[in-house]
């Protein structure tokens, strides 16, 4: 999302930065140290990622009509840590 990326890239960057390959690397890489230090665990930072909070893991479907499973996602996320 354009509100995300611009917000983000501003932060770890300091300007709105084109949305490159390297630069999404550098901001997702900043953003895990920020919750990293914010002390979330693996596990909150996959939620996060997914549904934009570290809270239980949801699934259902969207009010466009659209399926979500952070919880799938987080289990994901996990299995590739491993």
């Amino acid at each position: 999302m354009a509100t995300t990326w611009n917000h983000w890239s501003k932060v770890a960057i300091g300007y709105i930065a084109p949305q490159t390959e390297i630069n999404e690397r550098f901001v997702a890489l900043y953003k895990i140290q920020y919750h990293l230090n914010e002390g979330y665990d693996n596990d909150d930072i996959a939620r996060i990622w997914n549904q934009g909070n570290a809270g239980k893991c949801v699934t259902g479907t969207n009010r466009w009509g659209v399926a979500y499973d952070s919880c799938a996602y987080e289990r994901k996320v996990m299995a590739y840590l491993r």
